[in-house]
């Protein structure tokens, strides 16, 4: 199932329990979570501490989606935020110790969703600030920064890029069609031993950071009530 598979937490649950009942591999599609990039910055991190984690994504959604998609109605956060969710929760040592303890939201006038967000999470000892956009009008920037008590991980999806303490490590690594060949072919191995991938902790995420949320309208920044759906 391609992201979002579901809109709650509740629903992925009951999703997953019914593949499991009816014996049907269910896959929930992450595929930023299959850039090389990510599995290799995953090995680097290692067994560090973690101290820092940003996260920068700003793209203009117009060229991805149709102006009538869904995207334009749920928001910034359930298409570039769960990419980059999925990155960390396949990235860092145990994310589901993960929490959002702070979102701030940019709602353009007459928009029912946000355009623009800022979490501010904790994992464990470590805090971090993930900043999405998705009415950026320049360079695109896919971007997320891990610091830890042994290294420095910079993983640049727009580039295609990673690196680790200054060195770049691993670059070409196929971009979003190598994602998806790496994603198919997990799924065909998932196929074979019938075994999911499917968890409702990025959905969970999503969630939490509306529940969270304070919207800023567009044009004057006065605070309003975020309207989300979750």
């Amino acid at each position: 199932m391609e992201k979002p598979p579901t809109h709650s937490a509740r629903d992925a649950e009951r999703l997953i329990r019914f593949a499991r009942f009816q014996e049907r591999v269910l896959f929930f599609a992450y595929h930023a979570s299959f850039n090389t990039a990510v599995r290799l910055a995953r090995d680097s991190i290692g067994p560090h501490d973690i101290r820092r984690i940003e996260v920068d994504f700003r793209e203009d959604v117009s060229r991805f989606h149709a102006t009538d998609s869904w995207v334009y109605d749920r928001g910034v956060l359930w298409d570039s935020g769960i990419n980059a969710i999925s990155i960390l929760t396949a990235l860092l040592p145990s994310p589901e110790r993960m929490k959002v303890v702070a979102a701030t939201a940019v709602v353009p006038p007459g928009a029912t969703s946000e355009s623009r967000a800022m979490l501010d999470i904790a994992l464990g000892n470590a805090t971090g600030r993930l900043s999405f956009r998705s009415d950026w009008t320049g360079p695109e920037a896919r971007a997320i920064s891990v610091s830890t008590d042994g290294c420095n991980v910079h993983i640049d999806i727009t580039r295609d890029a990673l690196v680790v303490d200054g060195t770049t490590r691993q670059s070409n690594t196929g971009g979003m069609a190598g994602e998806y060949e790496r994603m198919f072919a997990e799924f065909a191995k998932r196929l074979h031993t019938r075994e999911s991938l499917a968890r409702p902790m990025e959905i969970a995420l999503i969630e939490d950071a509306h529940r969270l949320m304070k919207a800023v309208n567009h044009s004057n920044g006065e605070n309003t009530n975020a309207r989300h759906g979750g």
